[in-house]
């Protein structure tokens, strides 16, 4: 399991789930020229647990809440770029 890398006051970068395949953990990727969070458009996720992963220091994952059902689900992140998937639909 990865443990997120954190600052010089030990806060911790933020994590999301794989769209892949719902469990592997993912830092968030921001653009250095601008601190903007990449993004990645796209419908194409995997269905995950109800509950935050956590790393080894047990950092949890980036939380959102369901658009239908109101419930809290994971955030997903392409594993290879880090971008959070936004859909656009």
């Amino acid at each position: 399991m990865t443990n997120v890398i954190r600052d010089n006051n030990h806060i911790p970068s933020i994590l999301a789930l794989s769209y892949v395949d719902g469990t592997t953990l993912v830092p968030i990727k921001i653009d250095s020229s601008n601190g903007g969070i990449e993004i990645d458009i796209s419908n194409n996720v995997s269905t995950a647990a109800m509950d935050a992963a956590r790393d080894g220091n047990h950092v949890p994952t980036l939380m959102g809440v369901d658009s239908v059902s109101g419930n809290p689900i994971p955030i997903f992140a392409d594993p290879t770029t880090g971008s959070i998937l936004v859909d656009i639909t």
